[in-house]
C-alpha cells in the first residue's frame, strides 16, 4: 500500500500520504477505497502529501469523474498537494487534465499548504503522522 487516508470530519478535510513508487494500480485502488468508503468526503477539502514520493502518476481523470459522479467535488474540492523541496516529481505531475474547477495547487511549504485550505496546521500534521506511521506499519508485515 503506497496511499494512506484519514478524513477528518471536524475540518471537512481528507488529509492522504503518498509514499514511495506509487503505481497506477495504487491510485486506482486508492480511488476504489474513496468511492466506498461512506465517510468519504467529509468536506470539500484535501491535502496530499507527495513529500516521500519516489514516483507517483496523478489519476487517471475518467477514474476521479467516476469518483465525484453524482456531487459537487468537482466544482467545490480545494486540493492542497504538498511536494518534496527538490523538485523532483515536478515534471511528473500534469493537472491539465484535471476537471477545469478542481481548485489543485501545488506547494512545496507544509503552512502555506494548510493556509491555502485555511486549516489547522497541527490536526494534518498529527494525520501525516499517524499515516506514516500505518505505511511503515503495513511494509514491516
Amino acid at each position: 500500500m503506497a496511499i494512506v487516508y484519514r478524513t477528518l470530519p471536524s475540518l471537512g478535510c481528507t488529509v492522504s500520504v503518498w509514499d514511495g513508487d506509487v503505481s497506477d494500480k495504487d491510485v486506482r485502488e486508492h480511488l476504489i477505497r474513496l468511492a466506498g468508503d461512506p465517510d468519504w468526503p467529509p468536506g470539500n477539502l484535501n491535502f496530499t502529501d507527495l513529500t516521500s514520493v519516489r514516483a507517483a502518476r496523478i489519476p487517471d481523470p475518467e477514474l476521479v469523474e467516476l469518483l465525484y459522479e453524482e456531487t459537487n467535488l468537482a466544482a467545490e474540492l480545494k486540493v492542497a498537494v504538498l511536494m518534496p523541496g527538490d523538485d523532483r516529481l515536478g515534471p511528473q505531475l500534469d493537472y491539465g487534465t484535471a476537471p477545469q474547477s478542481l481548485a489543485t495547487v501545488t506547494f512545496t511549504d507544509f503552512a502555506a499548504a494548510c493556509a491555502f485550505l485555511d486549516v489547522p496546521e497541527e490536526p494534518i500534521r498529527t494525520t501525516i503522522s499517524r499515516l506514516r506511521r500505518q505505511l511503515a506499519a503495513t511494509r514491516a508485515d
